[in-house]
């Protein structure tokens, strides 16, 4: 895709996080292609037409080795062949343009595609982006300056949640019940989506489904105690997901 400027700078960290699961899996190196790249703590280099890996060895490590990468840019991009583990991860994306729109887009080498954000005007907010794998790539649409951080969520938490905005919640262990899920949101407009996302099994449940002022229960949610899950909340406003017995 052609891009707004000729080269885009962008800035890769590595992050760990805390454990909340001892499964072990395989992390390999993480490669860019097509675009110019300079990697924290290493020497410039140009990979137009190469590739480099950022994390050149492959080790069996526990999840809470899990890698954060973070990507600054102007303009359309593509960001290409990203090697995540198979954990949950969210994107959280900040697009200082008041004026334009940035869209985000994600991809595998299955064949799967899912519009991860579609926005006029300036956007800061967190998005469910779902399992990584091999082949993934983002797509940016944008008309300004953007910042994406793509991170696992493995911070552990409660399912009870509460918030402003856009937001995906840590992750929280099934009791083997069902439970009512109270869903309310005090903005007075835009769209009010809750998934809960399954991170065993990939799946995911609409909790709620509106716009603007919204306060729904959703009964007969149940809650596997061998699964961890985690919420994706898209608002314009404060907002509250309950869980009851």
């Amino acid at each position: 895709m052609k891009q707004n400027r000729e080269s885009i700078g962008k800035r890769i960290r590595k992050k760990t996080v805390a454990a909340v699961t001892a499964a072990v899996m395989l992390i390999s190196g993480m490669a860019l292609s097509g675009e110019t790249v300079k990697a924290e703590g290493a020497p410039f280099v140009d990979i137009s037409t190469d590739q480099i890996s950022l994390s050149p060895q492959a080790a069996e490590i526990k999840v809470n080795a899990a890698d954060s990468y973070e990507y600054e840019g102007d303009g359309n991009a593509v960001i290409d062949g990203l090697s995540m583990p198979p954990v949950p991860y969210e994107a959280h994306v900040i697009s200082a343009d008041e004026d334009g729109y940035f869209g985000l887009i994600w991809k595998n080498t299955a064949g799967e595609r899912k519009v991860l954000v579609n926005r006029a005007g300036a956007y800061d907010g967190s998005v469910a982006v779902g399992t990584g794998g091999d082949g993934v790539s983002l797509e940016v649409l944008a008309t300004g300056h953007w910042k994406i951080t793509v991170t696992p969520v493995l911070t552990v938490t409660t399912p009870t949640q509460s918030g402003a905005g856009n937001m995906v919640s840590g992750l929280f262990p099934g009791d083997n019940k069902r439970h009512n899920v109270y869903c309310v949101n005090w903005a007075d407009k835009g769209n009010f989506i809750v998934w809960l996302h399954d991170a065993a099994d990939q799946s995911k449940k609409l909790l709620a489904n509106g716009a603007g002022t919204y306060g729904k229960n959703k009964g007969n949610v149940y809650l596997d105690a061998s699964h961890l899950y985690y919420l994706s909340v898209q608002s314009e406003g404060n907002w509250l997901v309950e869980f009851s017995k």
